[in-house]
């Protein structure tokens, strides 16, 4: 009898060592009752008899106590409360100074008179399963961040195609009755032999020839959505589009606007109704700024544009300054105000895609946009686009 269990013994563990995972077979008191040479090598406890190892969670997991006294699924208690195999996961345990994920799976052992007295448990390491998964999630989550950045550019774009639509359609209902204003007061104007009625005259054309500025600025600005084709340009005539419908507000505001544009700049070829949206963007954002820090007329609420060439190491550049000395941009916020929907505008006053589209587009001009800032001094956005 003696011979035959022992070779029934022999047999099981041969056949427990043949096994990649590691397996134990645990009594009720936590103490060893049988391991496969997998456990063994695991728990690091060499040829030791299985009566002289602490408990499991001593020997496996380096505890004191049992796991789920420190937080963790037990898996001999989870089978004691539940009756049947369990399958428990324990993250973040440390082997060989590496952080490792085990999945354990237990296997009640009932005796004759159906009383527990142990369990099998299994250990599997599922660390590069775990890996994969969040490499997997982390992969699924940007793929979903760009579909909502991609959505939310297709909704902008279509937002303003109908903006443009309704721009074009407004400009050209104002067009007619401005242009006839015009050539009335010119006709007055000609016939008029008062120097005083001359004058007030000649001021009517001078208006009325502003707002005609403003509706051919209007057109062009609306068509960009119907015709998206680069051309050569200035940089300095697609600034004063832009300014021409914002020049007004500006003054409006008490804003105090200083332009300097460099002489004998070369011409970009891009689409000028882009770039122009872009300018409007950063037009926008700078007055909104000066406006946050001085609610009326100020001496130092100033917005300076420089237009100048600069010699990149990529390459030469026409360089567009737009400086505004407004709130400034906090530095633990500067990093992120080129990222779609960020905004540090009060709900309602922004969206916060102007500056992420701005910087697409001036990214597929193969250009770039960049911020200087000092919170509570100024705001420098330059914008770099490359000479052919």
């Amino acid at each position: 009898m003696e011979k035959y269990l022992g070779s029934q013994h022999r047999f099981l563990q041969a056949a427990l060592d043949g096994v990649a995972d590691p397996i134990m077979v645990v009594g009720v008191d936590f103490r060893l009752k049988l391991m496969n040479r997998a456990a063994r090598e695991y728990s690091g406890c060499g040829d030791r008899p299985v009566a002289e190892l602490p408990p499991c969670h001593q020997l496996i997991f380096s505890l004191d106590c049992p796991c789920d006294q420190v937080g963790r699924s037990c898996p001999l208690r989870e089978v004691v409360r539940s009756g049947s195999r369990v399958r428990v996961e324990h993250d973040q345990v440390m082997v060989g100074g590496e952080e490792c994920s085990f999945e354990i799976l237990a296997t009640p052992l009932f005796g004759e008179n159906g009383e527990l007295f142990g369990i099998v448990e299994s250990l599997r390491d599922v660390t590069a399963r775990k890996q994969m998964a969040n490499m997997l999630r982390d992969e699924q989550e940007r793929l979903e961040q760009r579909v909502r950045e991609r959505t939310a550019e297709l909704m902008q774009a279509g937002q303003l195609a109908a903006i443009g639509e309704l721009a074009a359609g407004v400009a050209h209902e104002i067009n007619n009755p401005v242009n006839g204003i015009i050539n009335f007061a010119q006709l007055l104007a000609d016939d008029s032999q008062d120097d005083e009625q001359h004058d007030i005259l000649r001021r009517i054309i001078d208006e009325g020839e502003r707002v005609a500025d403003i509706v051919r600025n209007l057109l062009a600005f609306a068509r960009q959505h119907s015709d998206q084709e680069s051309d050569e340009v200035a940089v300095a005539t697609v600034l004063d589009n832009a300014l021409a419908l914002y020049t007004h507000q500006l003054a409006k505001d008490g804003i105090i606007l200083t332009i300097d544009i460099e002489e004998n700049l070369p011409l970009l070829r891009l689409n000028p109704q882009q770039l122009q949206q872009v300018f409007l963007n950063l037009l926008s954002n700078a007055r909104h700024a000066l406006n946050q820090r001085y609610s009326g007329k100020n001496p130092g609420k100033k917005l300076a544009i420089q237009v100048l060439l600069h010699n990149g190491a990529d390459g030469r550049f026409v360089r567009t300054k737009v400086t505004d000395y407004g709130t400034g941009i906090p530095r633990e916020i500067i990093d992120h105000i080129f990222e779609p929907f960020f905004s540090s505008k009060k709900p309602g006053e922004g969206t916060g895609l102007g500056l992420s589209i701005s910087h697409g587009i001036i990214k597929g001009f193969k250009g770039h946009l960049r911020v200087e800032s000092v919170a509570g001094e100024y705001t420098t956005m330059m914008v770099d686009l490359p000479v052919a």
